[in-house]
Order: C-alpha cells, then structure tokens, then sequence
C-alpha cells in the first residue's frame, strides 16, 4: 500500500510515515485486513477460503477482459 500511495495508485494517507520512517497508516490498515481475515476464518472455516478464491477468480478475469 505503501508503494503504490508513493506512486500516486493509493490514497495519500497510505504514504504517511512516522519520523523513524514506519509507514503506519499502510501497515495499520494491512493489519486491520488481517484482523478481519482471521476472524472470518475462525468463523466460517470452510467458506472463507471459497469466499477469497472467488474474488481472486474474478478479479482476474476481470483484469483480462479490460486488456483484451
């Protein structure tokens, strides 16, 4: 997140970092999409990963057609 914030593809909140360099508002939010994952996976075990494959699936087909 951190780099693509620097690149201008993420918002600017992402490229903020600490005065020792940390970039923490990227790393909160990465650790926050952590969090979620494990309580969904900790909550619906068998269809978590079905859930990310999905996504993961469509995303990349997605990706495809706009190139083609």
């Amino acid at each position: 997140m951190f780099g693509l914030a620097e690149g201008g593809h993420a918002p600017a909140a992402f490229a903020k970092v600490s005065k020792r360099g940390v970039p923490w508002a990227a790393a909160a939010a990465m650790c926050g999409a952590l969090g979620v994952g494990a309580i969904l996976n900790a909550a619906v075990p068998e269809g978590v990963f079905v859930v990310v494959a999905s996504l993961a699936t469509f995303v990349t087909v997605r990706v495809w057609r706009m190139v083609l």
